[in-house]
């Protein structure tokens, strides 16, 4: 493949996943959207479409890829600086602002595992904190399971429309928390 090909490629992608979260703002309903809409919708036929997707589905796990794959992207590379976890509590936190009208868009629409794996990345950078000794007590896991469920449910909650607080807000309250529960597991 050229690489005009490859970009045009690339461009064809992005000019319907564009369309679908742009449809997703006027009809509200992931169900309804039809390839003829996405095609009108992002100025293209639907040979192009079915050369890159073979159902709308496809294209919001694909949507959702991305926006996992920038997630930790933005994390890996400011974890060299600080490793804390009020950094990628607030690191998170900015690339759900960044990208938050795609978000709110397309949360129920979202496959699950996109936030069962937000979750499991809240574990993996909770737990060394928890550990005593290099070992992590079942009182400990069950800790760090209800702070992370915890802590994406409050982001899912904002997403759905069902909190006041903002992301910025969200992303305080989970550090204080999280900050708390150390401070009462150290004094233990």
């Amino acid at each position: 493949m050229s690489k005009k090909e490859y970009r045009n490629s690339l461009k064809s992608k992005a000019a319907i996943k564009q369309a679908v979260v742009s449809l997703l703002s006027k009809t509200k309903d992931f169900y309804s959207i039809t390839v003829s809409d996405v095609c009108l919708e992002a100025n293209l036929n639907r040979g192009t479409f079915y050369n890159h997707y073979a159902n709308i589905g496809e294209v919001a796990n694909d949507i959702e890829n991305d926006l996992m794959l920038g997630m930790t992207a933005t994390w890996a590379e400011s974890r060299h600086s600080d490793a804390s976890i009020a950094n990628f509590i607030t690191t998170v936190t900015g690339k759900l602002i960044e990208n938050e009208v795609a978000y709110k868009r397309l949360v129920d629409y979202i496959p699950n595992y996109f936030f069962e794996d937000l979750k499991s990345k809240f574990l993996s950078e909770i737990e060394p904190d928890f550990r005593k000794n290099g070992t992590l007590s079942d009182y400990a896991k069950a800790t760090i399971e209800i702070l992370s469920s915890g802590i994406v449910s409050l982001y899912l909650d904002y997403f759905q429309g069902r909190s006041h607080s903002s992301l910025t807000e969200i992303q305080d309250y989970c550090i204080k928390v999280v900050y708390a529960v150390l401070k009462a597991r150290n004094n233990d």
